[in-house]
């Protein structure tokens, strides 16, 4: 699709970006799951966490979440590895406007193979895919436009 015009291919992460996160932090993954359960869903554990690995923790989230809603650095690009697995990761607003400026309806009905088969991987009816991407585009349009005319700051 016309998509591809706008995914950096030089874009690429290092594998162990994650594990040297974390690494950081001086947690062992079993530590880091007791943590996290802890913190988000009050599921107690024992040792019960000490304030300085809660910290740890917290501050290796915050790194993990600004690599996975890490930009392209060339202008008007997405990472093609955002698009490689679904790994959380963070697809940003202007990340959202670049993908509304590539989709249209004229170019989904173009391409319906293709949205075929994603609606097909996705496990949804193709017609609800297609109605959802176009409901995106007019979404982005319409914030685009209220910022425009000031209704949104950005």
């Amino acid at each position: 699709m016309q998509l591809t015009g706008n995914l950096d291919t030089d874009a690429l992460l290092d594998e162990k970006m994650f594990d040297k996160i974390w690494l950081k932090a001086e947690m062992t993954p079993a530590r880091m799951e007791e943590i996290g359960d802890y913190i988000y869903h009050h599921i107690p554990t024992h040792p019960a966490p000490l304030e300085e690995e809660i910290t740890l923790f917290k501050q290796a989230m915050q790194e993990e979440e600004a690599l996975l809603a890490k930009e392209s650095e060339k202008e008007g690009c997405i990472p093609i590895y955002k698009f490689a697995t679904n790994d959380g990761w963070i697809v940003t607003p202007k990340e959202c406007e670049i993908i509304a400026s590539a989709l249209t309806a004229k170019l989904l009905e173009d391409n319906h193979v293709f949205v075929e088969q994603v609606a097909k991987m996705s496990h949804i009816a193709y017609r609800s895919l297609e109605i959802a991407l176009i409901d995106f585009v007019n979404l982005i349009n319409l914030l685009k436009n209220m910022v425009v005319i000031g209704y949104i700051k950005r």
